[in-house]
């Protein structure tokens, strides 16, 4: 564990807000979830950002999307209170744009320790294939940490805000299925939002990188 605690230092950390449109409606089962979770997921970005002195990057996942980098944990704060939440959601894009803005700086030597990339979701449907192609692909240029044996130097993620059942099945597929259909290693992790606690929030973010 000592290992991958230092592995979590100097490592860049992205949260990617993809709330559904829908979700915002005070009658929706999603709603009170989403108002829930606001302070558990605030507080986890904080801990990425005392992780890494240059920042966070944040995106919010419309369509198109929207993207700070070396913001801070208040940019994300601040998509929990968006009055008029975008119509159109867009994950795949935001989430090949983080991705490919991880291996362009990685190998123009801009980074140390890698990313976590972490997706907050509610709702994951017609996405499923697109997203298992992004994720196939990028297993395939990345590699352990220098120095470590058992970290690889990007992971993703996925908090799923609600309990849409059908979601819960396309991440656990993400989370458990992926290199039986092509990935060279596994990247994903997969929690539901009340299991982040504040004791454990150095587990959420190593699972996401170990095999």
């Amino acid at each position: 564990m000592a290992e991958n605690h230092l592995s979590l230092e100097n490592r860049d950390y992205t949260f990617i807000f993809a709330r559904s449109h829908e979700s915002w409606s005070f009658s929706h089962p999603h709603y009170e979830h989403w108002l829930a979770a606001q302070t558990k997921i605030i507080n986890l970005a904080k801990f990425c950002q005392s992780l890494d002195n240059s920042g966070i990057t944040v995106y919010l996942a419309s369509k198109p999307f929207v993207k700070e980098t070396n913001t801070e944990v208040i940019t994300l704060a601040r998509l929990f209170q968006i009055k008029n939440p975008p119509k159109r959601m867009d994950l795949v894009t935001s989430l090949e744009d983080a991705i490919n803005d991880y291996f362009q700086r990685r190998d123009a030597k801009k980074t140390q320790n890698g990313d976590i990339i972490l997706v907050l979701v509610d709702k994951i449907s017609h996405e499923q294939k697109a997203l298992i192609n992004l994720i196939i692909n990028a297993t395939k240029k990345i590699n352990f940490i220098p120095g470590t044996q058992k970290s690889y130097e990007l992971g993703i993620s996925f908090l799923q805000v609600g309990e849409d059942q059908v979601t819960k099945e396309h991440l656990n597929y993400l989370d458990d299925r992926l290199v039986q259909v092509g990935a060279k290693c596994d990247i994903v992790d997969t929690k539901l939002w009340y299991k982040i606690k504040e004791k454990f929030m150095t587990n959420i973010l190593v699972s996401a990188l170990v095999d």
